[in-house]
């Protein structure tokens, strides 16, 4: 159904699948990635957990999901410790790969939660074995995170009764009442 473009119809009977054969994993993580797609994070993650519940060795590319929707979410902890799994079963699989996707990924959730320095180690890292790696590139090239900004006060500051929060002086009764925040 899937394929055929029938996604509703796809994920009701996954549904219907899963109330009788909890175990099938393809369901689940049909379901999962249905609802990652949408943007429901949250559903994906409970989704792909499902899926991971019935499986000895879950498969990389399954973990990096989670991580993804766990980074969508602002979980950035989370993300680290799947990507991480991911990594470490990859490396179980194929012992000469790099699992340079995943550590940009690993990059990008350390520069979100505010390691940047350790992200930009890891994003240098990948460039210097492939100079040419698209997405370690994109993610090296971001600007830092803007610093909050406080407008400083000084003492000697004082606000007139008529002095909006927006920075502007009202001088009418009227004026100050049709001023909505």
């Amino acid at each position: 159904l899937k394929e055929k473009g029938a996604l509703r119809q796809a994920c009701q009977a996954w549904r219907q699948i899963l109330a009788v054969a909890p175990g099938r994993i393809e369901c689940a993580e049909g379901l999962a990635e249905t609802a990652a797609a949408a943007g429901r994070h949250q559903e994906a993650i409970d989704f792909w957990c499902q899926a991971v519940a019935h499986m000895s060795k879950p498969a990389p590319a399954l973990l990096v999901s989670i991580g993804k929707s766990s980074h969508a979410l602002g979980d950035h902890s989370s993300a680290l410790v799947f990507y991480n799994r991911a990594m470490e079963a990859r490396l179980a699989l194929k012992s000469t790969d790099e699992c340079d996707d995943v550590k940009v990924l690993i990059g990008r959730s350390l520069y979100a939660s505010g390691n940047q320095d350790a992200a930009i180690q890891l994003y240098t890292n990948v460039l210097q074995r492939e100079e040419s790696n698209v997405l370690a590139l994109l993610e090296y090239a971001k600007e830092p995170p803007p610093a909050p900004f406080t407008p400083p006060l000084s003492k000697t500051t004082q606000r007139s009764p008529h002095h909006s929060p927006l920075g502007c002086t009202l001088s009418a009764p009227a004026a100050r009442d049709r001023l909505t925040i």
